[in-house]
């Protein structure tokens, strides 16, 4: 009897020692707890977004901090940011008022109701900690032991409504607050009013606010926030599905043809005879391609999405970058370029006695505003495919269209019909 209790004492000793060993891991980092406590919502290897967002969130309950991370679709941003990190701050931080806000009321009552389930389901975790919880889904909000709150609302929701005990959250969560690019567009200064008057007026100022997200436009909340420019008290992170698409351009071409439906293989065309051409050419598909979290983005995956969402949707919510599509250059004649235009592009050629630049902010020139340029056109390339066409044409200050570049260069010839160079 003696001997069965020494080693039931000892058993629960062996358990109370696991359960700290755990608790210091989950404590030290978000990246750990997830690991821990979430295991069915976390099963592949981290990548360098998710290291070091980890050690960024390291200031949550101890400090104040501003995190924006521009990161891919379906990379984890909501389980990581919407999901972990409010369990984390409440149960192993102290934080006490913790807010998510998401882009409409329906991804508000969603995102609490999967609050709700991993607390319940986290069994590891109530053990450890016990949790305690009562979650109201009418009124968005879960209560947990000791008085936390988890509150969830519509992105622009009155901040009256964000506040408990007459206190801003300790705590703001923005994840995926921009719907579609033309959303983003239209609300991009709201946005950034309200998280302005937010910051200034109702947070703590030792709280914590992330915005995570892709971005769907160059002029949204969040490409505003991850600017290196702009909001010099942020922490920035931005991450790209893919560093480079490989070597073999023309077979990716001959792919996207089999899965357009334009070009057979084995008989066959769509995405599974483009599947099979794939498996057929892999290694040399393969050579050189580059991506950042190869477990979920598989160079052939990033290819079938790029032809899912077009390239500029797919440059925008991947690679965090709306205008990596395309480069556009600019033929100058006259002039000179307003030093305020020219210190932002780069020289690029000298073509038929007129200047060349590139650059990929197409609004950087805008002849109208500079009477001594007498033509400038824009020609843009696609990146991918290396296909030119002239997308505007200003002469004197006045805009025509001109489609495609082949008018461009018969205008071209034209002009040096007319006026032959002087022997």
């Amino acid at each position: 009897m003696k001997v069965m209790a020494a080693e039931a004492a000892s058993a629960l000793k062996q358990a109370a020692a696991l359960r700290m060993r755990r608790g210091r891991l989950a404590e030290a980092r978000l990246t750990s707890f997830a690991r821990i406590y979430l295991p069915d919502r976390f099963d592949l290897p981290w990548c360098e977004m998710h290291g070091e967002s980890g050690a960024s969130l390291g200031a949550v309950g101890r400090g104040g901090i501003h995190l924006a991370v521009a990161a891919p679709q379906r990379s984890g941003k909501t389980s990581l940011f919407g999901l972990a990190l409010p369990i984390w701050a409440a149960a192993f931080r102290s934080v006490r008022h913790i807010a998510i806000l998401s882009v409409d009321k329906y991804e508000a009552q969603r995102r609490i109701a999967e609050l709700d389930y991993a607390l319940s389901s986290a069994t590891q975790l109530s053990q450890d900690v016990r949790l305690a919880r009562r979650c109201r889904s009418r009124s968005f909000e879960i209560e947990l032991a000791g008085g936390a709150t988890i509150i969830a609302a519509k992105m622009g929701a009155p901040w009256r409504t964000l506040r408990r005990a007459g206190r801003g959250p300790d705590l703001l969560i923005l994840d995926d607050v921009e719907g579609s690019p033309e959303d983003a567009r239209a609300e991009f200064m709201s946005r950034l009013a309200w998280l302005d008057e937010g910051m200034a007026r109702e947070l703590p100022k030792d709280g914590a606010i992330i915005v995570c997200g892709s971005i769907q436009h160059e002029r949204s909340m969040l490409a505003e926030l991850v600017d290196h420019a702009t909001r010099p008290g942020w922490h920035k992170i931005a991450f790209a599905a893919v560093e480079r698409f490989g070597n073999a351009q023309a077979e990716w071409n001959r792919w996207e043809r089999i899965a357009s439906g334009h070009e057979t293989f084995d008989n066959a065309t769509g995405p599974v005879a483009a599947r099979s051409f794939y498996l057929a050419h892999r290694d040399a598909m393969d050579e050189g391609a580059l991506t950042h979290w190869p477990e979920a983005f598989d160079i052939e995956r990033m290819n079938a999405e790029r032809l899912r969402l077009g390239k500029e949707l797919w440059c925008a919510t991947m690679l965090n970058d709306p205008g990596a599509h395309r480069v556009n250059y600019w033929r100058v004649r006259g002039g000179p370029v307003d030093p305020r235009y020219e210190s932002t592009m780069q020289l690029f050629d000298e073509w038929d006695g007129a200047r060349l630049y590139q650059a990929h902010d197409p609004d950087i020139l805008n002849p109208q505003r500079d009477p001594s340029v007498s033509e400038v056109v824009v020609i843009r390339e696609e990146v991918a495919t290396g296909e030119r066409e002239a997308v505007d044409v200003y002469v004197d200050r006045r805009k025509i269209r001109v489609r495609p570049l082949e008018a461009l260069k018969r205008r071209i010839a034209r002009e040096q019909a007319q006026n032959p160079p002087q022997s």
